[in-house]
C-alpha cells in the first residue's frame, strides 16, 4: 500500500509541475464579442488545437518516463504496479488541467459580458477533447509495460523449508552411491 501511495504522489507531483509549464508555454485563443455572443476566430482556432497538443505532450513527456522509473523502482505485484501508475496518471492529468485553470486566464464569458462588439478576452486554459485526457495514462502504462516485459524475472528466495543442494550434503554415512563410491545396483 505504501508503494501505491509513493506512486500517486509522486504522479501528482509531476501533474503539478506539467500543469505550470502548460501554462507557461500554451497561448490561449483570443475571444471576441460578437452582436451574437462570445467568439473564436478561425486563427484563434489553432491556437486551442495547439493547447491540447501541448497537453498531451506533457502527458506523453512525463508519464513514459514515469511510468518506466515506478515499474523500476516498485516491489509490487506487476499488475498492482501498472495500475497504481495508470491511476496517477490520471491524477496528473486532472491536477495538470486544474493548475492550468488556476494560473491560466479567468472566465472570458465573464469577462466580456458587457463589453461592446469586438472586444476580446484571452480564453481560460483547459482541454478541449477528451482525447488528450487518455494520453496521460496509456502512456503510464506503456512504460511500465516495456520496463516489465524487457526487465529478467527475479529469482525465487527459497525458505528454510525449501531443499537446497548446496546447504542439503549428504553425510559420509549416506546411503547415497554416489557418496560412498559404490555403483548403483
Amino acid at each position: 500500500m505504501k508503494q501505491v501511495l509513493t506512486v500517486l504522489a509522486f504522479l501528482a507531483g509531476l501533474g503539478v509541475a506539467a500543469g505550470v509549464v502548460w501554462g507557461l508555454v500554451v497561448e490561449t485563443p483570443q475571444l471576441t464579442r460578437d452582436t451574437a455572443g462570445v467568439v473564436t476566430a478561425g486563427p484563434e482556432l489553432a491556437k486551442q488545437i495547439d493547447s491540447d497538443a501541448w497537453f498531451a505532450v506533457l502527458g506523453l513527456l512525463v508519464c513514459v518516463p514515469a511510468g518506466m522509473v515506478m515499474a523500476l523502482r516498485t516491489r509490487t505485484d506487476p499488475v498492482v504496479g501498472v495500475l497504481s501508475v495508470v491511476a496517477g496518471a490520471i491524477l496528473a492529468s486532472g491536477l495538470c488541467v486544474a493548475v492550468g485553470l488556476l494560473i491560466g486566464p479567468g472566465d472570458p464569458i465573464e469577462a466580456l459580458r458587457d463589453a461592446a462588439p469586438g472586444e476580446q478576452a484571452p480564453a481560460q486554459l483547459t482541454v478541449h477533447t477528451w482525447v488528450v485526457l487518455v494520453v496521460w495514462p496509456l502512456a503510464a502504462a506503456l512504460g511500465s509495460l516495456v520496463v516489465l516485459l524487457l526487465k529478467p524475472p527475479r529469482l525465487q528466495q527459497t525458505t528454510d523449508t525449501d531443499y537446497n543442494p548446496v546447504t542439503e550434503r549428504s553425510g559420509p554415512e549416506s546411503d547415497s552411491p554416489h557418496r560412498s563410491g559404490k555403483a548403483p545396483s
